[in-house]
This record gives C-alpha cells, structure tokens and sequence, in this order.
C-alpha cells in the first residue's frame, strides 16, 4: 500500500512539472547522424521535459533535455548568459525587450546526442532575437521566454561563411528554478 502511494504520488508531481522547452525547424540537417551518414529531418521538432537553471560566478545556464537521461545521451538545447545580473538589469529597465543570440552575452547550442549518436558536428545558434518573458532566477522562480534564429555548423563558424543547417528555428521556453537533485549536480 504504501509503496503503491508513493508511486501514485510521485507520478502525479512527474506530471503536474510545467516545465516544457519546444525548438522547432522546418528542417534541419545533422552530418554525420548515424552510421556516419547524413539525416535530414524534415520538419524537425524536439521537445524537452528536463530544464534546469544553474549559474557559475555571473554566468547563468539554461539546459533543456529531451528526457532524464545523462546529457551525453539526450538531445539537449543549452542557452548561456554570460552575465546574469546584467540581464537582470536589462529585463528591468525593458520588459519584453527582444536581445540578440550574439554568441558572447547570450549564446545556444543544440546538441542531438540521442537522434544522432554519431553526431560530431557542433550546432549552434546564428543571427538570431531571443525574449525572455519572465526571468525570475531565483529558487522558486520561473524563466520563460522564446527565440528565433538559424542554426549553423560550428565547424564553419569561423570561416566567414558558417553553414546554414536550419533557418528560422524556433524555440519556447519555461521551467520553473529549482535546487537539489537533479537540477543540481552536487547536492547537500
């Protein structure tokens, strides 16, 4: 009985989690996926149900997971603040304000370690607006928000002429900030 509880009740808490990440793309091309092929989706669609928050120093992380499973097996979006109290600051003086995906203060990459398991290739997010919506980041808060922009080959980033692997991708955000496992790393 009481384990049939326990179950029932952590199911019902799995399933009351509002956090949820959507990056879509009309389509979107990973060389070499699997086999050392090429895939091409079309359209490509990932869902994340495991967000977390964490910040180092001033820097804040955002991880978005596909499922529960360790980040070198899940699809994974990563969005980097390089300084969150200077957001903080920028989000108080112009709510809603839309910020540029510039690579240095807020940079995104997507990394699709489970769909494509022998994926070398980095992904990372080009020219493109990011809008947080809400940015609250601390425990108990709620970071929401959503982006457009083109995703590109790292690998070709710093040629001049990076290559496109998606345009017009789009990504909705909202988590809710939480401590312990598994939203941190090491725990007391």
């Amino acid at each position: 009985m009481v384990l049939a509880t326990a179950v029932l009740t952590s199911g019902a808490l799995a399933c009351g989690n509002e956090d949820l990440a959507v990056l879509e793309a009309a389509s979107l091309i990973v060389t070499p996926c699997e086999d050392g092929e090429a895939r091409a989706f079309e359209p490509f669609r990932m869902e994340a149900v495991f967000l977390r928050w964490y910040e180092m120093d001033s820097m804040g992380f955002l991880e978005m997971r596909d499922g529960y499973q360790t980040a070198t097996q899940s699809d994974a979006v990563y969005l980097q603040v390089s300084d969150t109290a200077k957001l903080v600051g920028l989000l108080a003086e112009s709510p809603g304000a839309s910020l540029e995906l510039d690579g240095d203060f807020i940079r995104m990459s997507v990394m699709l370690a489970h769909t494509c398991p022998d994926s070398t290739q980095p992904i990372v997010a080009g020219p493109g607006r990011i809008t947080f919506t809400k940015f609250d980041n601390r425990l108990g808060g709620r970071i929401a928000g959503n982006a457009t922009f083109d995703l590109l080959d790292g690998r070709t980033q710093d040629d001049g002429a990076a290559t496109t692997l998606a345009s017009d991708a789009t990504l909705t955000f909202s988590l809710e900030v939480r401590r312990g496992p598994p939203y941190q790393e090491y725990t007391n």
